[in-house]
């Protein structure tokens, strides 16, 4: 087990592909919230909104 490696940060293909699916299916605001937390995945909620 100590051979297993862990990711540490998200693939930027995967990164691509969430942006066009919240970009399709979801509002404009969702789109932008993501965006911001795809750049800063430690975001304060007061800060988003």
């Amino acid at each position: 087990m100590s051979d297993s490696k862990a990711l540490t940060e998200v693939p930027a293909a995967l990164k691509r592909l969430v942006k066009y699916i919240v970009r399709g299916f979801y509002a404009p605001e969702h789109a932008l919230a993501l965006d911001i937390l795809i750049r800063n995945p430690c975001v304060k909620e007061e800060d988003i909104w």
